[in-house]
């Protein structure tokens, strides 16, 4: 009898291992919209958000807000966790936000001015004080960062991208044809800083 129990110890991890091992390069369809990968499983919700036209860029406040670049309908989206919108703000071609921890809402889109008579559109980072105005983002103090008005030499830059960090500095993205630059070329990475004044400092 103890020779038996000895025996089943022995050769019950091999049986065990004997079992099929899950493929996760071969997902199996599970027909209800599911995206299987590795122990995570996503099922697209429904009803999808719609009323967006070219959206370039969405992104989840801290509040907890979501906000979306919505592109070519010139304005901004914010929306609570249900989908529901709160309110919109109009900003020219947005393609690019980000929040900080003061919970200013810092967006990449485009601007139009007169340059000697002559209507010209450039690319624009703007911030906008969402807490002044208790979250009503249609009235949120807007301050225009870029670009600067030496900027305006160049009409070709971009500003493509922007990420913010947990001390409230926040970097750029800026894109252009012009690189011949060693101090200043269009394909930069923009730094700013905050101050203690509470304004922002480009030190990059």
């Amino acid at each position: 009898m103890k020779l038996f129990k000895i025996f089943l110890i022995l050769i019950f991890p091999l049986l065990y291992s004997c079992a099929e091992k899950f493929n996760i390069t071969e997902p199996k369809n599970s027909g209800g919209g599911a995206n299987i990968g590795g122990d995570t499983v996503y099922i697209a919700l429904s009803p999808a958000w719609e009323g967006f036209n070219r959206p370039q860029d969405i992104y989840a406040g801290r509040e907890p807000f979501i906000y979306v670049a919505d592109t070519d309908n010139d304005r901004i989206v914010m929306l609570n966790l249900s989908g529901t919108v709160l309110g919109t703000r109009t900003v020219k071609k947005p393609i690019a936000l980000s929040q900080d921890f003061r919970l200013n809402l810092i967006v990449c889109a485009s601007f139009d001015t007169l340059i000697n008579g002559v209507a010209k559109t450039y690319s624009a980072v703007y911030k906008y004080d969402l807490v002044s105005s208790k979250h009503n983002i249609e009235t949120a103090a807007e301050v225009r960062l870029l670009p600067r008005t030496s900027d305006l030499n160049f009409p070709n830059r971009q500003y493509t991208g922007v990420v913010t960090f947990y001390d409230n500095s926040f970097y750029i993205a800026r894109t252009g044809p012009n690189n011949s630059s060693i101090f200043d070329p269009d394909n930069s990475i923009l730094i700013f800083n905050p101050i203690n004044n509470k304004k922002d400092s480009l030190i990059g």
